[in-house]
């Protein structure tokens, strides 16, 4: 690519081991272990004044919850929060 002069790569990994929900370390509203996966590549131009930004997140499009509760007033069911799936984001930047 003649026309970039630099091109960054970039990845981060986030780990979270067991995770409770609740005060009374209840399983049922626990998310397990769970590790993300990040990533994404920068374009940048010569002049300094173009930058081309590719990124994604959750590359493993692994389901995770961000919240969970047990709802006692129904039949044990369960109400949670997923967190975001794998997304993909293109971003230009331009100094001027």
């Amino acid at each position: 690519l003649r026309f970039v002069e630099l091109i960054v790569i970039d990845a981060d990994v986030s780990m979270s081991s067991l995770i409770y929900f609740s005060l009374l370390n209840e399983r049922s509203v626990a998310q397990p272990s769970n590790v993300l996966l990040n990533g994404g590549v920068t374009f940048n131009f010569p002049g300094d004044r173009i930058q081309l930004v590719a990124s994604a997140k959750n590359l493993t499009d692994r389901r995770y919850y961000t919240t969970k509760l047990a709802d006692r007033s129904s039949a044990g069911s369960l109400l949670g929060a997923l967190g975001e799936p794998r997304t993909g984001m293109l971003t230009v930047r331009v100094k001027y």
